[in-house]
């Protein structure tokens, strides 16, 4: 990207920005910091203003009529939020996700609350690195459809540039529901593969029902202010004080970096990945990108030491099935348990009697699974391959030392009957003199 910019929307950095060090639900203490303070603390050259490369700009400006038209409904928001561009939003720090955006206020539906600072360029005429790496954001209207426009962080970052990763929801009850409903608004170019890809809720499945991920609850719009284009960001449901605001990067940006992105709640912690697993979706295997249900994958993996790919162009490509199963481990699939995990489990006192014998169901392997990895190989031997896991009583009374989580774990695991009396047997330290009922 050539350094020839212009500065077409000044737009002053704010007295005070709100930022948390944790997020304000889960005990973050909202401070109103400067934007110098903001800057050091997260690492940015902070700037809120809008640019353009200089050589775009009379494409822009051919279309500058058109839009003095367009987004009538939005000039005055826009204003408003040039004013002061983070009136509706604070900065959470979310550990290792680096940082989130959470709503200052209670925010109403189809609100435009942050708009995105940047340098506008054209991105078919300069993918240089450098700029390929900042992942610009495009700036997707008709108007200008003919240009790849797409806006860079790479001179500096607004705050809007914090929204993090959030699926869309899932409003229907199964896929095969949600594409007929898009055929019926005539919308028929979305398959079932790229909305299970894009739409990842609808192939992620929680141990628990109760858990309820945070989703989608803010949306790009193009718009225009001034005859200059600008990105705003509208939410799409309610959002109440404190909760998580974040939008679909969609699958190919988790592709292209080779990552599996993690699932909040909505008050913006993280669903510890022993509560879900998913059973539908895409990395990459060296040249070769494998797209579809793990199942099919996984069934090719346990048949040989060596799994075969075969590309849509006829190209075959030969991966051993350890490197295979770590594929799938990293994007979190259901069957990844399959390689190292039996499918009956023994319960047994101290002395090695048998109290109760249990088959595992291919999730029930699963939870036990990451069960294990928590509380280390040392607490179960394992040999390789072998066919019955031994459980002590002991073992069972000391899981409630770990993550509180795994009890949920563990309870849908075993599909216990009596749970609460086990739970408080096993805060209690008392004595587990009877196994767990079983129910069924």
């Amino acid at each position: 990207m050539s350094s020839s910019r212009v500065r077409v929307i000044n737009i002053d950095p704010p007295r005070r920005i709100a930022y948390a060090a944790q997020p304000p639900l889960l005990g973050g203490v909202v401070e109103y910091i400067t934007p110098a303070e903001f800057a050091k603390r997260t690492r940015i050259t902070y700037d809120e203003s809008i640019y353009l490369e200089a050589n775009i700009v009379p494409h822009v400006m051919e279309r500058a009529s058109f839009a003095a038209c367009m987004s009538t409904f939005y000039q005055a928001e826009l204003a408003a939020l040039i004013a002061n561009p983070t009136h509706y939003l604070v900065v959470g720090k979310m550990g290792k996700y680096g940082h989130g955006l959470f709503a200052a206020v209670d925010l109403p539906d189809d609100k435009l609350i942050a708009i995105y600072n940047g340098t506008l360029f054209d991105f078919d005429k300069d993918k240089t690195s450098a700029v390929a790496s900042d992942e610009p954001m495009a700036f997707a209207q008709p108007s200008v459809a003919a240009f790849n426009f797409r806006f860079s962080l790479r001179h500096g970052r607004g705050v809007s540039s914090f929204f993090q990763h959030l699926s869309d929801k899932k409003i229907f009850a199964d896929i095969e529901t949600f594409q007929q409903a898009l055929e019926d608004r005539d919308q028929k170019n979305y398959s079932l593969d790229l909305l299970k890809l894009n739409c990842e809720l609808y192939a992620t499945h929680f141990a628990d029902d109760k858990i309820e991920p945070a989703f989608q609850n803010v949306q790009s719009e193009p718009l225009f202010f001034n005859g200059y284009p600008v990105i705003g960001f509208r939410t799409m449901y309610p959002v109440k004080k404190g909760e998580m605001l974040g939008f679909n990067y969609n699958y190919e940006y988790w592709l292209a970096r080779n990552k599996t992105p993690a699932l909040f709640y909505p008050h913006g912690g993280e669903i510890s990945p022993l509560l879900y697993y998913k059973s539908y979706g895409a990395f990459n295997l060296g040249p070769y990108t494998f797209k579809g249900e793990f199942q099919a994958l996984i069934a090719k993996a346990c048949a040989g030491d060596t799994v075969t790919m075969t590309s849509k162009a006829g190209d075959t490509y030969d991966y051993s099935a350890n490197l295979v199963e770590s594929k799938l481990r990293a994007a979190r699939a259901l069957i990844n348990i399959q390689f190292t995990l039996p499918r009956k489990i023994n319960i047994v006192d101290e002395n090695k009697n048998v109290l109760r014998s249990l088959e595992l169901s291919a999730e029930q392997q699963y939870y036990f699974y990451q069960l294990r990895k928590v509380v280390g190989s040392s607490v179960i031997a394992k040999k390789a391959f072998q066919a019955t896991y031994e459980i002590s009583t002991a073992w069972l009374k000391e899981i409630h030392a770990y993550n509180p989580e795994n009890l949920v774990l563990l309870s849908a695991m075993l599909n216990l009957s009596n749970v609460s009396a086990f739970i408080f047997a096993a805060e209690s330290k008392a004595p587990l003199t009877t196994a767990p009922k079983l129910s069924g």
